[in-house]
């Protein structure tokens, strides 16, 4: 089974810091509200999908998530699903933890900060999410 997170980026900027995308792309993201959706596999970050505004980014991380969560239950598994992020304020992670709730209230539901060497690319605000099998021994 692969593996995949996703972490949807708040402030381009950090990503122009860290080399990942020019600064002519990084202004025209900035003028257009465009929030890249990465997607986390092994020791890889890439572009998932470029959606316009955070909210949007959001919901399409939730449905990512959400059909590799019922590929994985059609198969017979049960499922949680990890939240992440680098939230500077208490509210922001109340509120990305509620939507992933709504989204998946028959699931359970385990909050990480995203590590350093994630969070160092991405930058503060970033929200992520991942499911993963629950394995019993």
């Amino acid at each position: 089974m692969e593996e995949k997170r996703f972490v949807g980026v708040d402030d381009i900027d950090y990503l122009k810091r860290g080399g990942r995308i020019t600064p002519v792309a990084a202004a025209i993201a900035s003028v257009l509200n465009i929030k890249p959706l990465l997607i986390i596999g092994g020791n890889k970050i890439d572009a998932y999908e470029k959606v316009r505004g955070r909210k949007n980014c959001e919901k399409r991380l939730i449905k990512a998530i959400g059909e590799r969560a019922s590929r994985f239950k059609s198969q017979g598994y049960d499922i949680r699903i990890g939240i992440a992020g680098s939230f500077l304020d208490e509210a922001d992670l109340s509120d990305w933890y509620g939507r992933a709730k709504e989204a998946f209230p028959d699931d359970e539901l385990l909050y990480e900060p995203l590590t350093c060497s994630i969070s160092s690319h991405v930058g503060p605000n970033a929200f992520g999410m991942g499911v993963s099998v629950k394995i019993t021994l």
